[in-house]
């Protein structure tokens, strides 16, 4: 989070004495009143907003992103018309809070990002958004009867607006035993929160396509969801086919002919 730049008023101390912190001022025509500069307020609050996503399981870097006009790519723009109004129904409509949006396509093609956009978006309105790999979901919940951490982390998971599972049912990204014992643990998770709260899964794997490891209950429970709402948004623009260049790279690469 960028440190506060003070502006003319709130960084000015004409008065030797004043020692005011950054961002406030003492009002002259009130002694002894110190004031804080609207700028400063404007940057704590945008700060405390910005510090609880991150503390929510998202990155900073998703806090500034822009849609439509952020998305590369043309297939798939035409699912952004649905996710962002989602967005606006999610702040007015308690009914819509308990949908279930599904995110699926290949990888590179944005979908992590969309939806940490919406986490963004969604906590600036003042809602409770997390953000969850769903290996580290699995973790927690087996976790829980050792661990009075993992009760609470899961705990207060469940209390939130809106929870997004990021890698959700791809056996490349999530560790299960041969016995599949963990899937009892995650279906019921997953069963005592669908319809509670908003729900939104990013996969790479169709709802249809989950695989049997995680058995046929989670994967009828999924279909379902999705069909019931039929909020199953398939991504396939990758984000390099456009402008999609990293604003920031660790080393410069320069090639020298000759």
């Amino acid at each position: 989070m960028k440190p506060f730049s003070p502006c003319r008023r709130c960084g000015k101390k004409s008065d030797p004495s004043d020692r005011s912190p950054i961002g406030f001022y003492r009002d002259p025509d009130i002694p002894g009143n110190v004031i804080e500069c609207p700028h400063h307020a404007e940057w704590r609050d945008r700060t405390n907003k910005i510090r609880k996503y991150t503390r929510r399981g998202f990155r900073e870097d998703g806090w500034d992103l822009v849609y439509p006009g952020g998305y590369v790519g043309d297939r798939s723009r035409h699912n952004m018309e649905t996710v962002l109004e989602y967005v606006e129904s999610f702040k007015t409509s308690g009914s819509l809070r308990k949908h279930t949006l599904y995110f699926c396509g290949p990888q590179g093609c944005q979908k992590t990002l969309i939806a940490s956009y919406v986490g963004a978006e969604l906590t600036r309105a003042g809602f409770d958004c997390r953000f969850v790999v769903m290996n580290d979901l699995v973790k927690k919940l087996l976790e829980i009867k050792f661990d009075d951490g993992a009760t609470e982390y899961v705990d207060d998971l469940q209390r939130a607006d809106l929870i997004i599972y990021d890698e959700s049912f791809d056996l490349d990204k999530l560790t299960l035993y041969k016995s599949g014992y963990q899937i009892p643990f995650l279906d019921t998770f997953l069963r005592s929160n669908l319809r509670k709260h908003g729900n939104i899964f990013i996969s790479n794997v169709y709802p249809n396509e989950i695989d049997d490891k995680f058995g046929p209950s989670i994967r009828d429970l999924m279909q379902r969801e999705v069909e019931y709402f039929d909020t199953l948004l398939t991504f396939t623009d990758n984000w390099r086919n456009g402008n999609g260049i990293p604003k920031d790279t660790l080393f410069t690469r320069r090639r020298h002919d000759g």
